[in-house]
């Protein structure tokens, strides 16, 4: 099964010069308190649809992934997330609203994604960085349950090496939308959604992810 989907993904990349970067957010406008730590661990179907000529191409893909957050100080925190076929992201926000129920961030972040096909002289190289620029907005109706939004805009950049060299780049537009069930644990409910401005390939992602939340932040006692 891992080999099918690293295959397809595979196709994927090269048909469309796009990663199977995660897009999920798993977050709130909410931010951790300092020493504070939230752990999820989930997963999902990863959907993309691409027409080339008169040939339309399409994509799906299960994945997991986890993640790891850790609050930095007032208003201030931090993430890691891997996901399976092997992408990471790092991201930080700031929310700079904090209302009885709505909370408004800002954020930034970074991904990456790389593997190899082929073998010996026909072994080609793969590569994808991300730079994304997300905001962040969510309502908490009830102690157990918030709603939340994250647009998200993102600079992407491909590259090949090995038996073949090429590189690209381009920009994607969408974001993420979803609800947190529980308090200090429970689960995350989300649907993300991205589009590449220069053509018609776009990307549908569905998770669903438990989370914990908790006292004992790794990083934080360095500060």
């Amino acid at each position: 099964m891992l080999r099918l989907g690293l295959g397809l993904c595979a196709l994927a990349l090269v048909a469309s010069q796009t990663a199977c970067v995660s897009m999920s957010s798993l977050q709130t406008a909410e931010t951790l308190e300092k020493g504070k730590k939230q752990t999820t661990f989930g997963g999902g179907t990863f959907n993309s649809e691409e027409t080339s000529g008169t040939t339309k191409l399409k994509t799906d893909l299960p994945y997991v992934e986890a993640s790891y957050r850790e609050g930095f100080g007032k208003d201030f925190d931090a993430g890691l997330k891997i996901t399976i076929i092997g992408s990471y992201t790092a991201d930080a926000k700031y929310r700079i609203y904090d209302g009885d129920a709505f909370d408004f961030s800002v954020g930034g972040g970074v991904g990456y994604l790389e593997y190899s096909t082929g073998t010996g002289a026909a072994e080609t190289k793969h590569t994808a960085y991300d730079l994304m620029l997300p905001v962040y907005a969510s309502y908490r109706f009830a102690e157990t349950f918030a709603m939340y939004v994250t647009p998200r805009y993102v600079y992407r950049m491909a590259n090949t090496s090995g038996a073949t060299s090429a590189s690209a780049s381009t920009t994607l537009t969408g974001g993420a939308a979803g609800v947190k069930i529980g308090k200090s644990w429970g689960m995350y409910l989300e649907a993300a959604h991205q589009k590449d401005t220069k053509s018609d390939f776009t990307m549908m992602q569905y998770n669903v992810a438990l989370f914990w939340e908790e006292a004992g932040g790794i990083f934080s006692k360095m500060f």
